[in-house]
């Protein structure tokens, strides 16, 4: 939300309980881009062996006609934040169609959610690829891990929308790496 929708916070919750399951499949989260079966015919790479599971952004019950975005996730996460977004919508009486701020409280947060929370949102921390410990790894930076879905018919693949490899699938950030590591020369 901080640095792809430049801190939006505010959102309509889906039309029906049928757009659910849209966002859900054309943000991808449906092919589990981030199973280790995946991974290198979908051009995704895990944060760890634990995170298999599609994290979608916008979530599936927000409103919305544009490309979402993807980050792998562990399946508990998934299960654990979809419970809590539920229950708040019903708390707050957000109704199909509804405008809704998103908003949390209580839990630590990282550099991104810290830096969006605050009034206005600090959007400076975007290009510094700050990085911390997510899902247990250490030195995670969450930009490194934002997919799109480029293709939606086989074979499926994901691009980078951010991080150290922006634009470039999987293969092709592999790749420049690789060619990176040709061009270095030791002395022997």
């Amino acid at each position: 939300m901080l640095c792809l929708l430049n801190g939006r916070r505010d959102f309509q919750r889906t039309l029906g309980e049928g757009e659910r399951t849209t966002n859900y499949r054309t943000s991808g989260g449906e092919l589990r881009p981030f199973q280790a079966q995946n991974l290198q015919q979908r051009h995704t790479a895990q944060i760890n062996p634990d995170t298999t599971s599609g994290e979608e952004f916008p979530w599936r019950s927000i409103h919305w006609n544009q490309p979402s975005y993807l980050f792998p996730a562990t399946l508990a996460e998934q299960r654990s934040q979809g419970g809590v977004i539920g229950r708040a919508l019903v708390a707050a009486q957000v109704g199909f169609g509804k405008w809704f701020h998103i908003s949390f409280t209580g839990a630590p947060f990282g550099t991104y959610c810290t830096a969006l929370f605050q009034t206005p949102p600090d959007t400076s921390v975007c290009g510094k690829q700050p990085k911390e410990e997510l899902f247990s790894s250490e030195g995670v930076n969450i930009a490194d891990y934002a997919y799109q879905l480029t293709k939606d018919v086989r074979p499926y693949q994901f691009m980078h929308i951010a991080g150290s490899n922006k634009g470039q699938k999987r293969s092709e950030s592999l790749e420049s790496s690789a060619t990176d590591a040709d061009d270095v020369t030791t002395d022997s």
